[in-house]
């Protein structure tokens, strides 16, 4: 096969991939609430326990602050150690965190918790882009947005005239 066929076939199979990049990007793009934790991510935690006594909420103080997922997947949380987290939702960290807490502390109701992500683990953009490397994440981002933030595409420059 000659140079110029082998750089051809390359080329189109480089478009290719592109287009279906492109095309992924808008089908499957992930939005905050599917969010599955893991390592590097860092959440704030609220916690509120319904005090009789007072008639009013009390903020658990020692849950209530920022926590980040462990290299091992997990959250070391004070009062209930250390919580599963690699693969979950903040929706499930929070059911998990309230149970937790209404089985420690023997309560006749589950506590309020609020969690939400603070800073998202970053992304990698690799492959035939302008500038590879780590990237901030945020929800939404789609895979063309990725290789944007990377610079786009590379583009050889053009070698002489065509």
């Amino acid at each position: 096969m000659e140079v110029s066929a082998r750089c051809s076939l390359a080329s189109l199979a480089y478009r290719f991939i592109c287009a279906i990049m492109f095309f992924i990007s808008f089908i499957l793009p992930l939005h905050a609430k599917d969010y599955r934790l893991d390592t590097r991510d860092v959440i704030r935690i609220k916690v509120l326990i319904w005090h009789l006594g007072t008639g009013e909420y009390v903020e658990l103080e020692p849950l209530t602050d920022k926590f980040t997922v462990g290299a091992g997947g997990t959250l070391a949380l004070p009062l209930l150690g250390p919580i599963p987290a690699r693969q979950k939702t903040i929706i499930e960290i929070a059911q998990s965190i309230s149970s937790g807490i209404k089985r420690r502390m023997r309560l006749a109701n589950e506590p309020s918790v609020a969690v939400e992500v603070v800073e998202y683990r970053p992304i990698y953009v690799m492959g035939d882009v302008a500038q590879p490397g780590l990237y901030a994440y945020q929800p939404g981002v789609s895979v063309i947005q990725a290789v944007a933030l990377a610079g786009g595409l590379f583009r050889e420059a053009a070698k002489g005239p065509h």
